[in-house]
């Protein structure tokens, strides 16, 4: 049975929607891990309920995570919030600063959530290079494998 990555994203720059592109290109390269892209400003419980493993990628604003993240945070929150569905997650963060603000309330979120973090935040600061973009790539394809063997 098929096991689904869902990106879970919000771009203003396209920083950050360059980086998703990179993931999502590495987890396509799996023929057991599908991936779906999540408009966070288009939130829906599916988005959640039908993931085994999320993604949440934002730009850095004001030392915080976009607010199409948070919009996505306030609209599933209490519907999910019963369900335990304990999710393991990675934060990818656009930087403009050091990301580290916007890292530390996803996780805040994250714990209310009941998702538990198994790759480190990460986080590009500026334009992301050639090497930035091939290292998501390949990050892609190391949680897709992660994923079809059941490390997560």
């Amino acid at each position: 049975m098929a096991k689904h990555i869902h990106i879970v994203w919000h771009s203003k720059t396209g920083n950050t929607a360059a980086l998703v592109k990179a993931l999502y290109d590495g987890i396509s390269h799996s023929e057991t891990v599908n991936c779906r892209l999540i408009d966070a400003l288009n939130p829906s419980i599916e988005a959640l309920t039908e993931a085994d493993f999320i993604v949440f990628a934002t730009p850095e604003n004001f030392g915080y995570m976009s607010g199409g993240l948070k919009h996505f945070f306030d609209e599933t929150y209490y519907e999910v919030e019963e369900l335990q569905l304990a999710l393991p997650y990675c934060a990818v963060i656009s930087a403009g600063n050091d990301g580290t603000g916007a890292a530390r309330e996803i996780h805040r979120i994250m714990t209310g959530y009941g998702f538990h973090k198994v790759v480190e935040d990460q986080i590009i600061k500026g334009t992301p290079s050639p090497n930035d973009l091939k290292a998501f790539t390949e990050l892609g394809i190391a949680l897709a494998e992660g994923l079809s063997l059941g490390i997560y």
